[in-house]
């Protein structure tokens, strides 16, 4: 990274991200439990929730590096491609977004924001995602360029280096076999972290990418909840929209439509609310995803 790009980030971070962010104790009155909402959501008006934490771990390697440019991939509604457009507009990386299953539909407002953050949007077929996955050199040797390939929904290790920070900014005694916390999964990158980086709290979360399999789904602390009440990703049923909008009147906190809305719909139907000293709850952001073309 050069030192006008070092500059920048370093700017970019201490003036306009909130950091740590706020956790938020509200009584859920309608479940009768209280609610810890670590309010990542908060972090920033584009690039909020986990899109950040996964973000910071792979531009930290961008930073100490010699590269011409970041690449990444995902689909026309990617949260992920949408803030990483956003952070390499603001520090002047070039960014490559390849868009898998676009063709020729019109663009979706989330390709329009990256395009007008100046990132080259090209589409690509699910085959050619799916080879990207296991052999992303082969896309960075075709491009010529030095580019830093950051995996699909800023997965990997360096995708985990952020979740650590986010586990320190929660209370010390998190850590512990009577507590629960309740995060979205999507790469499972956030989840991941968080099993990695403590030893006795207990996860629930629930399965949204149905394709999806994780090396920590049969984890012993991960607890899946909302088998009985699957919604189509990223749609809205009026079961849905009716919980996210009294979630909101009621509590003033706004859910996103693929992850933090059916998770706490379904958590709120199904699990025992009862078992635990002490629940938290990740809101992991995307409130862009909610808007429609």
């Amino acid at each position: 990274m050069q030192m006008d790009t070092f500059k920048l980030w370093k700017d970019f971070i201490s003036d306009h991200l909130h950091l740590p962010s706020p956790l938020q104790q509200i009584n859920w009155s309608s479940i009768g439990i209280q609610l810890s909402i670590k309010r990542d959501d908060l972090i920033h008006a584009v690039i909020s929730g986990n899109k950040w934490r996964k973000l910071c771990g792979h531009l930290e390697i961008y930073k100490q590096g010699n590269f011409d440019g970041i690449a990444s991939m995902g689909s026309a509604y990617s949260n992920h491609l949408h803030a990483m457009s956003f952070v390499c507009f603001q520090l002047k990386i070039p960014c490559t977004c390849l868009i898998y299953n676009q063709g020729t539909m019109e663009l979706s407002v989330t390709l329009r924001d990256c395009l007008n953050w100046q990132a080259k949007c090209t589409s690509i077929t699910r085959s050619y995602a799916s080879d990207l996955r296991t052999h992303s050199e082969n896309y960075l040797e075709i491009g010529g360029k030095n580019l830093m390939w950051i995996p699909e929904g800023g997965s990997g290790d360096a995708g985990e280096m952020g979740i650590r920070q986010l586990i320190a900014e929660l209370p010390e005694d998190l850590d512990h076999a009577e507590h629960l916390l309740i995060c979205g999964c999507g790469t499972g990158t956030t989840i991941r972290g968080i099993l990695n980086h403590t030893k006795h709290l207990q996860i629930a979360s629930k399965r949204v990418v149905r394709s999806a399999i994780y090396d920590f789904e049969n984890h012993p602390r991960m607890n899946w909840i909302g088998g009985n009440h699957s919604h189509q990703f990223s749609k809205m049923d009026a079961e849905l929209e009716l919980f996210m909008k009294t979630f909101q009147a009621e509590q003033g906190i706004l859910l996103d439509r693929v992850y933090t809305g059916p998770l706490l719909l379904s958590f709120s139907k199904e699990y025992n609310l009862h078992s635990f000293q002490k629940i938290y709850f990740i809101h992991t952001g995307g409130l862009q995803g909610n808007r429609t073309d």
